[in-house]
């Protein structure tokens, strides 16, 4: 049986835009660095002080997750 999938090359690369930085690729050792720094962070702050942040699509009600945020204790989490 064929799909489209097998021709699916993993090293094909869209460049639109300005080149991006090596350290913001989306790629494994930069999402395992990331992630090591934000449970760093959570166990610094504590769960109360790490949060999701979202974003709506303004002509949807579809939500988007965007990524994590840790903020200080005297920031409100509508401020951070």
């Amino acid at each position: 049986l064929y799909s489209k999938w097998d021709d699916f090359d993993d090293d094909d690369e869209i460049e639109e835009g300005p080149p991006i930085p090596r350290d913001m690729k989306y790629i494994e050792r930069n999402v395992l660095r990331q992630s090591q720094h934000f449970v760093a962070i959570r166990e610094a702050a504590g769960s109360q002080l790490t949060n999701d942040v979202y974003v709506r699509d303004v002509e949807t009600s579809t939500f988007w997750f965007v990524g994590k945020i840790a903020r200080i204790s005297d920031v409100s989490l509508e401020q951070a």
